[in-house]
């Protein structure tokens, strides 16, 4: 389930935030490590609008969304 799958993702993660000592860098990272797994495990609902871009361009955006450092030939082929 992807539910669990989350959670699990949320554990790991966690264990790294006992390293930070100070209250704001340890906010800042908590609201990374939410952001980012719920964004992995979770699509955001549409408000019934039909999206303008095909699901071809939408995976290309998740592509490179989630791999910022891309070699150049790699992000040139994912901006084409």
């Amino acid at each position: 389930m992807e539910s669990d799958k989350f959670q699990l993702e949320l554990q790991k993660n966690f264990g790294a935030l006992k390293n930070v000592a100070d209250i704001d860098s340890t906010y800042t990272y908590l609201v990374k490590i939410v952001r980012e797994a719920g964004l992995k495990h979770f699509r955001s609902r549409s408000k019934g609008q039909k999206s303008k871009l095909t699901e071809e361009t939408l995976e290309l955006m998740k592509k490179r969304r989630e791999d910022p450092n891309l070699p150049e030939p790699d992000r040139k082929n994912l901006n084409r």
